[in-house]
């Protein structure tokens, strides 16, 4: 129930203002929604709201004013469409900070969110980003529980091979998806190739320790050559699926974007040693041995989603600010963590 609470927190503040006069540009964002019924040129997007909207009013209509009253009246409807959606994408990302950290640390997440100017200001706006952030955020909930190892609690999930395949499909799909919906967003690729890289570095570094130690018996090769694969696919059927399902937008980043994607990928992998540390001291008492990743994946997500705002402000001015928002809240969420577990860090170290 609380989480249940939490997820709607971020909804119920926004749609504050379901009623408000049409914002700059988002009857033509809804026009766009209707004319591309099929999804051809938007995608998942236009899908969604095609289901909950009528649009037969404003194809009907043969001047400028009968569409523009047209969209007025089913305004409202797109709009509690969006709000439905927000809060999937929310609970998606709630889900994800619980399996990758905590319940309590998806709950204060969904709280900054829910802070942030782009819900407690801009309100219940229609925005196109907030479907392709359902679906990444799907795709985040699949890496971080693909990431995670069996055990307690959240962490008991299946370990057999149909089941990592699922999540490897669930990742991938998604992923393509979103990036194919909002293909400015195709930075969302990212965070499995930064997994993947980690991945690599990670078993580089048990092998080494085994030729060191003499110790061949904490190397599977079976194990390493699966989960290799695991992440290899991720990324590659992300890329496939996006075309498969709409060859007509290729998803991923556009060529403007190749030279600054590599370098976001630095950065974010940069500073996720920090978020991993940061991740660390708010449960530094409660944690399992030999974890990481799940927090890796969750990192780099909030990582690349506020950076990319960041690094393409010019290119980006004209889109909401809804992803690098939900990427904020995540590091909002993980700064108070700190700041609350720092004095017990504190006394254990010195009790130590």
């Amino acid at each position: 129930m609380v989480g249940l609470l939490a997820a709607l927190l971020p909804a119920m503040v926004a749609g504050v203002g379901i009623d408000a006069p049409p914002g700059p540009g988002e009857l033509r964002r809804l026009a766009v929604a209707i004319e591309d019924h099929d999804g051809a040129s938007a995608g998942a997007s236009s899908l969604v709201f095609a289901l909950f909207v009528d649009g037969a009013d404003y194809l009907a209509a043969e001047d400028d004013a009968g569409r523009d009253a047209a969209l007025r009246r089913v305004l409202p409807v797109a709009r509690l469409t969006g709000l439905g959606v927000l809060v999937l994408a929310t609970a998606l990302l709630g889900m994800a900070v619980a399996l990758a950290v905590s319940r309590g640390m998806a709950f204060v997440v969904c709280a900054c969110l829910a802070l942030l100017p782009p819900l407690h200001e801009a309100g219940a706006v229609l925005r196109t980003e907030t479907v392709s952030l359902a679906f990444a955020n799907l795709g985040l909930l699949a890496m971080v529980a693909l990431a995670s190892r069996p055990g307690a609690g959240l962490r008991a999930l299946p370990s057999s091979p149909v089941a990592q395949g699922a999540l490897v499909a669930v990742a991938g799909t998604s992923l393509g998806v979103a990036m194919d919906t909002l293909p400015i967003y195709g930075v969302f690729f990212a965070t499995p190739v930064l997994t993947l890289a980690a991945v690599v570095v990670g078993q580089f570094r048990t092998w080494m320790r085994a030729v060191r130690e003499r110790a061949p018996h904490v190397v599977s090769p079976r194990a390493h050559t699966l989960e290799l694969l695991r992440w290899i696919t991720v990324p590659l059927s992300a890329l496939f699926i996006g075309w498969l399902l709409f060859p007509a937008a290729p998803p991923g980043p556009t060529p403007t974007d190749v030279s600054l994607f590599a370098g976001v990928l630095g950065i974010v992998g940069a500073l996720n040693g920090l978020f991993g540390a940061a991740v660390w001291i708010v449960g530094w008492n409660a944690r399992p041995q030999g974890r990481g990743l799940p927090e890796f994946v969750l990192g780099s997500y909030a990582l690349t989603l506020v950076l990319h705002r960041a690094v393409l402000e010019a290119d980006l001015g004209h889109a909401d600010a809804l992803p690098a928002a939900m990427g904020l809240a995540v590091l909002m969420a993980v700064a108070v963590g700190v700041w609350i577990s720092m004095p017990q860090f504190v006394r254990g170290l010195r009790r130590s």
